[in-house]
C-alpha cells in the first residue's frame, strides 16, 4: 500500500503495524484503569457517605478512659487497608468492649471499637475507599497522632 505524504512515499510494514496496535492497547489500558473510575465516579458523584466499624482487640493501654477522650478530640486519623494508604476518616464514637465477659488471658488487654465516617464509592464488586476495596473482616492500620492499631473492619453501614 503506496500513499503519499507531503510529497514523499509512505510505506508500512509488520513492525509499524505492530506498534499501531501497542499504542492502541496502552490507550485503552489508561482509561480502563481503577484509578480513572474512581476519579470518574467522584466527578459524577457516585460516592456516598458511610459508617466503618473496626474493632482492635488486645490493647495494652495504661489508662484507657484517658487514650479514648484523646483519640476522639483528635477527630481523625489516619486509614491504611491492605497497606495502602486510603486517607483520614472521622471519629464519630470509640466504645470500650472490655466491659464485655470474655475469657481473656489478661485482664489488662483492652478492647475497642472505632466508629468511623467517611465517603467511599459503592461498586458491584464492593465499596472503595480511595480506590480500595473494603469489606467486612479485613485488616484495617488506625494511626493518629499518638497510636498505630491494627484491626478488622467489623460493620459498614452507608448514611
Amino acid at each position: 500500500m503506496n500513499k503519499y505524504l507531503f510529497g514523499k512515499k509512505l510505506t508500512f510494514n509488520p513492525i509499524d503495524l505492530f506498534g499501531l496496535i501497542i499504542s492502541i492497547l496502552a490507550v485503552v489500558a489508561v482509561f480502563w484503569s481503577p484509578r480513572i473510575n474512581t476519579i470518574h465516579s467522584r466527578i459524577k458523584g457516585d460516592s456516598s457517605s458511610l459508617i466503618l466499624t473496626v474493632d482492635v482487640r488486645g490493647l495494652s493501654i495504661e489508662n484507657k478512659s484517658e487514650f479514648i477522650s484523646e483519640a476522639i478530640k483528635e477527630k481523625e486519623l489516619e486509614v491504611y487497608v491492605r497497606n495502602q494508604p486510603t486517607g483520614k476518616l472521622k471519629i464519630v464514637n470509640i466504645d470500650d468492649l472490655s466491659k464485655l465477659k470474655t475469657i481473656t488471658p489478661d485482664d489488662n488487654l483492652v478492647n475497642l471499637r472505632f466508629i468511623l465516617v467517611g465517603s467511599g464509592i459503592s461498586t458491584k464488586n464492593g465499596l472503595l475507599i480511595a480506590g480500595t476495596k473494603v469489606k467486612i473482616g479485613v485488616p484495617i492500620l488506625l494511626e493518629g497522632l499518638t497510636y498505630r492499631f491494627k484491626g478488622n473492619v467489623s460493620n459498614i453501614r452507608y448514611k
